[in-house]
């Protein structure tokens, strides 16, 4: 039967990939890209109403440094990051379902906060399932 299966696949030129493996390097990166590319999805719509608020009230105008002070922090442990074992854990999705549940309750009750507080738990357990 597999027999056959490959003498029509030869019949009929169709092209097979064979072996078609990715590094885990590849892996890897993908899934961040794809992850961030859902994030960014997700979340978008809450980034013009976070920034207003942050340019509007004195007390929340820090904000504008947390996205520099985080890569910074990230420079500064690039190393120690670079050599750390990756490694995910399907942990990660329990916190990630977790986010989720907040996030909904947010938008149902129609509350920003709980919305941007699902924003930063998704991120963290994006880092926890992917990582």
């Amino acid at each position: 039967m597999l027999r056959e299966a490959a003498d029509r696949e030869r019949n009929l030129n169709i092209p097979v990939l064979r072996n078609l493996s990715l590094k885990p390097g590849h892996v890897l990166f993908f899934q961040g890209a794809v992850a961030a590319l859902l994030y960014l999805l997700i979340y978008a719509p809450l980034l013009p109403g976070l920034v207003r608020d942050w340019y509007e009230h004195d007390n929340f105008s820090y904000g504008f440094l947390i996205p520099f002070i985080s890569i910074y922090l990230l420079w500064q442990k690039r190393e120690i990051l670079r050599n750390t074992p990756v490694s995910a854990s399907s942990w990660g999705t329990l916190s990630l379902l977790a986010a989720v549940v907040i996030g909904l309750t947010g938008k149902v009750m129609g509350d920003s906060f709980t919305l941007r507080l699902s924003m930063i738990l998704a991120l963290g357990g994006l880092a926890h399932l992917l990582l």
